[in-house]
């Protein structure tokens, strides 16, 4: 299993897109995705993945791209989650290396530079004080 380190800065940028977009619609709709059968999620990703085709051949970079894309990968991972495909037990285990040790975690803010600025991490994340002091240039 790879560590959060590890991660491609794409993945990682991608993963934390679709944190955003789950975040953003909690209030309204939180997980009722769990209680959906496969057709209607897969309805959506396909009404979703039909979008992206269209935004990523009309001229020039469009950000429905990103938000039809972030769509279609999180209705993906609900069908994937809800026919029990994913390990999501991890309890307070540290986002760098994987290691469940409460006894010595802390909480950080992710950021990251890019070309739109930094992105933050949605949320605090549990990691050991050592493998954050490990990604420091």
């Amino acid at each position: 299993m790879p560590q959060l380190k590890d991660l491609r800065p794409e993945v990682l940028a991608f993963a934390f897109q679709m944190e955003r977009v789950l975040l953003d619609n909690a209030e309204d709709k939180g997980d009722s995705w769990k209680g959906m059968d496969n057709l209607e999620l897969l309805g959506f990703l396909e009404d979703n993945a039909q979008e992206l085709i269209l935004a990523s051949t009309l001229a020039g970079p469009d950000p429905a791209i990103l938000r039809r894309a972030v769509n279609v990968a999180n209705y993906a991972m609900m069908v994937a989650a809800n026919n029990g495909m994913l390990a999501t037990d991890l309890g307070a285990a540290c986002w760098l290396c994987g290691v469940a040790d409460g006894a010595c975690m802390t909480t950080i803010t992710t950021q990251r530079d890019s070309p739109n600025g930094p992105q933050c991490d949605p949320k605090d994340v549990p990691v050991h004080p050592g493998c954050y002091q490990d990604m420091e240039p």
